[in-house]
């Protein structure tokens, strides 16, 4: 009688364990770009207030914005932008130009009834260090600029800013009686007054045609009519 083979070793479960592939550390601290929005300031009794563009106006401009002498038409039809200028004028009447700007930083201070965008450049520069937090996952950094501001990043959401007459300490207080720090804000909200501001501007466009094209037709047609009959 012959004996059956012996049964292959069986394999051990205290083995090491080898990965079907390389393992790749996860980061958590993932940038994302800002999505910028185009304003523009117009003066209010005496105050310059800015006021941002409709979503499809400023999508618009986004595109284009780094082309050189190019005019994009806003608001329906009655303002053009000169991008190269940063400047919005009225098309169909005498109307002082105003400043066109790409923003992306906010801030507010106790006084303020909305959030005013920073300039370009200064925007920029806390972009840049925002990435560098987040990136390597750093915070309650207090940034000081030669222009006299200090801001401090305690977290992606809670960013303030110093006036020069307020010096926090490194976790960005200060002592009483001093000036409140200022709402540092990135980007916009997405709330309910973006799609107003898109169905305004639907009706702006619609109105601005009619204007236009409708109204004269008819006025002339009525006219022809009235003419003849």
């Amino acid at each position: 009688m012959q004996t059956p083979p012996p049964p292959p070793p069986s394999s051990s479960t205290a083995g090491a364990i080898v990965p079907a592939g390389p393992m790749m550390p996860f980061n958590y601290n993932i940038y994302e770009a800002v999505q910028p929005h185009w304003f523009y300031c117009k003066q209010v009794e005496s105050k310059s207030v800015w006021l941002p563009f409709s979503i499809i106006d400023s999508l618009q401009l986004e595109e284009t914005y780094n082309s050189e002498n190019v005019i994009v038409r806003t608001d329906g039809g009655r303002y053009d932008v000169q991008l190269y200028d940063r400047q919005r004028t009225a098309v169909f009447w005498e109307e002082e130009p105003t400043e066109v700007r790409r923003c992306t930083w906010f801030y507010k201070g106790d006084n303020d009834s909305r959030f005013i965008p920073y300039s370009e450049e200064f925007s920029d520069k806390l972009e840049a260090e925002y990435k560098r937090a987040v990136s390597t996952n750093q915070w309650h950094r207090r940034l000081e600029f030669p222009s006299g501001e200090t801001i401090v990043m305690h977290n992606p959401k809670v960013i303030v800013q110093f006036q020069p007459s307020s010096i926090p300490d490194e976790w960005g207080t200060t002592q009483d009686g001093q000036t409140r720090p200022r709402v540092v804000k990135r980007g916009i909200d997405d709330d309910h007054d973006e799609v107003l501001s898109f169905f305004f501007s639907f009706l702006s466009f619609f109105y601005s045609f009619f204007l236009l094209y409708i109204f004269p037709l008819f006025s002339f047609c009525h006219s022809f009519f009235f003419f003849f009959s």
